[in-house]
């Protein structure tokens, strides 16, 4: 049985990467990841939604681009998170 693709969101924090041989901070890791990723496929979701919306074209780009915004702040949010667990290590 071959496993489904990644979502946006696990691709993009690399949810399935974690070197970290720590118990705790491995597992510190693998929740900020996981929650990260749930939240990039959230606004994934949340760009579907405003394209489905009979708004004029302005109003769309301008959702977009704060869902865009929105997913970058995860991803860059999760970088800084991951490095505070690992600390020290």
């Amino acid at each position: 049985m071959v496993a489904p693709p990644p979502t946006l969101g696990e691709s993009r924090v690399r949810i399935f990467f974690n070197v970290v041989e720590a118990k705790e901070q491995r597992a510190n890791v693998d929740a900020i990841k996981y929650e990260t990723a749930k939240m990039i496929d959230f606004c994934v979701d949340g760009k579907k939604d405003t394209n489905a919306k009979e708004w004029n074209d302005d109003a769309k780009s301008e959702a977009n681009r704060l869902w865009s915004l929105a997913q970058t702040a995860y991803e860059e949010a999760a970088m800084w998170a991951v490095k505070a667990a690992t600390y020290g290590l």
